[in-house]
């Protein structure tokens, strides 16, 4: 799944449901780093995106609240993104 996942990032790096598969391989794995940084992308990406759909919502839900649990800077990280990403649509 990782590989299909992959190949699918090489043509849209900002795809919610190959990153949030890299998510769970990397969970699988044991290996945290990838884990977070996985996560923090797909709310990096789908934070940015208007036309998300039902599904893309829920995962992006679902990675924030599995970064909240992984990573206790995450909030104040969001915050922050959320404050610049306003000054921009100004």
């Amino acid at each position: 799944a990782r590989a299909a996942a992959e190949r699918v990032l090489e043509i849209d790096p900002r795809h919610l449901e190959a990153l949030a598969c890299v998510a769970m391989a990397a969970e699988a794995r044991g290996d945290r780093d990838e884990l977070v940084s996985t996560l923090h992308e797909i709310l990096e990406h789908g934070e940015r995106r208007k036309d998300l759909g039902a599904e893309d919502r829920a995962r992006l839900a679902a990675a924030r609240e599995r970064l909240v649990a992984e990573d206790p800077t995450a909030p104040a990280l969001a915050a922050l993104r959320e404050k610049l990403l306003q000054e921009l649509d100004k």
